[in-house]
C-alpha cells in the first residue's frame, strides 16, 4: 500500500512538472557556461518572429512557457540539441526556455553567398515597383513573420543595400529573407540594424562586392555619347549589333561631375562578357529610382563607359593600409626574407594568417573579398615564390616594389579623404603627386553608424 502511494505521488509530481512548464536542463543541471560562436565569442541570438514559442523542453510537444520573448529580443544560448533544431536560451531577466532554430537568428553575422571562390556577405537591393495604378512605389513593406498576412513592422525606402541573415519559405509559399542594414547586429540594440522579413521577389540579390559608375573622363573628352540602360539583355545586344535603341529604361546625364556622392554607384548583379546587369539608380524628383537594367562596358566603338569599384568597410580598409605599410617599410631594409615579411604583415594587420602555399592574391580575396582577377599579377604568387623572384629577377623586384608603393600611396589618400594623380620618381624611388592633392569625400555612413567606401579597381593591391 505504501509503495503504491509513493508511485502515485511520483506520477502526480511528474504530471505537475509537465503542466507547469518547468524547464528541462541537460543532465538535470543548469549549464554554467554559454555556447561560443565561430568567432570565439559568447553566442547571442535574436528572436526573428513575433509568435515564437518558448518551451520547457526541446520538442513539438513541449509546454509553452508564459510571457515568451518578443520580436528582436536578444537571448544567450547555453545548449543545443544534436540536430541543432532547438536551443536552450536565457533572457536578460534570467528566464530559461527552449526555442526552435527556425524562430531565431543564431548568428550576429549575416549569411554569405554561395560563391565558393569568393563568398562575400549576402546582400539585397530594394528596387522600385509599379503599383496597381502604374505609379512608382518608393518603399517596400517588411513583416514580423515570413508571410504577407502577418503584422507589418515598417517600410524600407529604395535604394538601400541590405544584408540577409536568414532565408525561409512563408506560409504563402513565397521565399522570404530576414534583413538588416549592416552585416552584423549588436546584441545590446538589435533594433538599430535589423528590420524583419521581406518578399524575395521584391528585392534584387547582390552576391558580390562589385559596382560601376560612368567613366566621366571619356564623356568629357567626347570619345563617347551618354550610356543607355536597357530593360533586357537582348535589347542591349540588338543595340550593340545594329545601333537600334529599344526598351531604354534610363540614360546617363550629359554632365562631367568632378566628384560624385560617395554612396552613388551601380551594383553589378551579373556579368555576361562585355554586358553588365546593374541596379541602376536615378535621382527623380529628389527620390532615388532603382531598377535592374543592362548596359555595356564599352560602346560600339570600343570606348570605355564605366569604372569599376569594390565595396569595403572602413575598418577593413584601415587593415589593408596597415598591411601595405608593413610590406612597404620592410622592403626598404633589404632583399632577404620577403616571404617572412609578407607572412608577418598579414597576421599583424588583419589577425588572419596566410595559409601555407596560399597565393597573396587569394589571401586578399579571402580576407577582403576583392576579385582576384583584378589584383596585380605580381602578387598572384605564394610568399615563397615572391621571395625567390625577389632574389633572382631584378625586373620583378622593381615592379613589385613600385606596385606596393603606388597602391599604398593611393590608399593613404583615400584614408585622408583626398585624391591625386601620382607619378614615379626614379631618383627618390617614390610616387609623388603631379599637383596638390584635392579634397574628396570617399566614405559614407549607414544608419548603424558604420563607414563604407567604394574603392576603385585601380587602387586594389
Amino acid at each position: 500500500m505504501k509503495k503504491n502511494f509513493i508511485i502515485i505521488i511520483i506520477i502526480l509530481l511528474s504530471y505537475e512538472y509537465a503542466i507547469t512548464g518547468i524547464v528541462q536542463f541537460p543532465n538535470n543541471r543548469i549549464p554554467e557556461k554559454p555556447l561560443i560562436d565561430f568567432r570565439g565569442e559568447i553566442m547571442h541570438v535574436a528572436v526573428a518572429v513575433s509568435n515564437a514559442s518558448f518551451k520547457d523542453n526541446p520538442s513539438r510537444m513541449g509546454y509553452d512557457l508564459e510571457d515568451p520573448p518578443g520580436f528582436l529580443e536578444t537571448l544567450t544560448a547555453y545548449e543545443r540539441t544534436s540536430d541543432k533544431r532547438y536551443y536552450l536560451l536565457k533572457t536578460i531577466t534570467g528566464k530559461w526556455g527552449w526555442m526552435k532554430s527556425d524562430d531565431i537568428l543564431i548568428s550576429t553575422v549575416c549569411l554569405k553567398s554561395d560563391n565558393k571562390t569568393n563568398p562575400v556577405f549576402l546582400k539585397v537591393l530594394i528596387p522600385n515597383n509599379l503599383n496597381y495604378k502604374s505609379r512608382i512605389e518608393n518603399e517596400i513593406i517588411f513583416f514580423k513573420e515570413p508571410g504577407n498576412k502577418y503584422n507589418k513592422t515598417g517600410f524600407i525606402n529604395t535604394f538601400k543595400i541590405l544584408y540577409v541573415f536568414k532565408k525561409t519559405t512563408g506560409d504563402d509559399g513565397k521565399d522570404y529573407y530576414f534583413i538588416g542594414d549592416s552585416p552584423t547586429w549588436d546584441y545590446d540594440s538589435p533594433d538599430k540594424s535589423l528590420y524583419g522579413w521581406i518578399d524575395r521577389g521584391k528585392c534584387i540579390l547582390w552576391d558580390n562586392q562589385v559596382a560601376v559608375y560612368y567613366d566621366k573622363e571619356t564623356l568629357r573628352k567626347k570619345k563617347r555619347k551618354t550610356v543607355p540602360i536597357f530593360q533586357k539583355q537582348e535589347d542591349l545586344a540588338y543595340y550593340l549589333n545594329y545601333g537600334y535603341r529599344k526598351n531604354v529604361i534610363g540614360e546617363e546625364q550629359n554632365n562631367y561631375w568632378s566628384q560624385i556622392p560617395p554612396q552613388t554607384r551601380f551594383p553589378v548583379i551579373d556579368i555576361r562578357g562585355t554586358m553588365l546587369k546593374i541596379a541602376w539608380i536615378k535621382d527623380f524628383q529628389n527620390k532615388q529610382i532603382c531598377f535592374t537594367g543592362w548596359c555595356s562596358k564599352k560602346n560600339i566603338n570600343g570606348v570605355n563607359q564605366f569604372n569599376f569599384y569594390c565595396l569595403i568597410r572602413r575598418y577593413k580598409l584601415d587593415a589593408l593600409i596597415g598591411l601595405m605599410a608593413i610590406i612597404n617599410d620592410l622592403t626598404k631594409s633589404g632583399l632577404n626574407k620577403i616571404d617572412k615579411i609578407i607572412n608577418k604583415a598579414c597576421s599583424q594587420s588583419t589577425g588572419y594568417p596566410i595559409y601555407k602555399d596560399e597565393k597573396v592574391s587569394d589571401y586578399l580575396q579571402r580576407v577582403f573579398h576583392f576579385p582576384a582577377d583584378n589584383l596585380s599579377k605580381s602578387i598572384r604568387k605564394t610568399p615563397h615564390e615572391i621571395n625567390n623572384l625577389f632574389l633572382t629577377n631584378k625586373q620583378y623586384r622593381t615592379d613589385f616594389i613600385k606596385n606596393i608603393r603606388k597602391k599604398y600611396k593611393l590608399l593613404h589618400y583615400v584614408q585622408e579623404n583626398k585624391i591625386a594623380d601620382i607619378s614615379w620618381n626614379d631618383t627618390t624611388k617614390k610616387w609623388i603627386p603631379k599637383k596638390q592633392p584635392k579634397e574628396k569625400e570617399w566614405f559614407f555612413i549607414n544608419s548603424n553608424g558604420q563607414e563604407f567606401c567604394w574603392l576603385p579597381f585601380e587602387y586594389l593591391p
